[in-house]
């Protein structure tokens, strides 16, 4: 509560100080003064919206980056889908060569057997 009332009269101290000077002040100082004030305003204004600026460039920025590693986890699952269908396709055209060639043994055994069969 002190501090509180210190700060209050830190306050009105330094308002009456202010209050002084001003009434001293000619009247192009004072419009420079009201003008400073204005200026102040405006730079407050100035700086919360680059704040708010710079906060939804962040946000954008993280966005872009998520967006960026989906990306790249979708190339690296898709590559990885196509290696594994290469080695699928590679795998079974080893084993429609394996059939081939018993598809020729087995012709080879009938024919044999068809030539048996007409020896009888």
């Amino acid at each position: 509560m002190k501090k509180a009332s210190k700060e209050l009269d830190h306050r009105l101290v330094k308002y009456q100080d202010i209050s002084m000077h001003y009434s001293k002040l000619d009247e192009r100082e004072r419009k420079n003064y009201n003008n400073l004030g204005g200026l102040i305003k405006y730079a407050k204004k100035l700086t919360h919206e680059l704040d708010q600026q710079r906060d939804k460039v962040q946000m954008a920025e993280n966005i872009i980056k998520d967006l960026q590693q989906a990306g790249s986890d979708n190339i690296d699952s898709l590559v990885h889908l196509l290696e594994s269908y290469q080695l699928k396709q590679t795998q079974t055209e080893q084993e429609i060569k394996k059939l081939n060639q018993l598809i020729v043994l087995k012709d080879n055994e009938i024919v044999g057997l068809d030539e048996d069969i007409h020896e009888l």
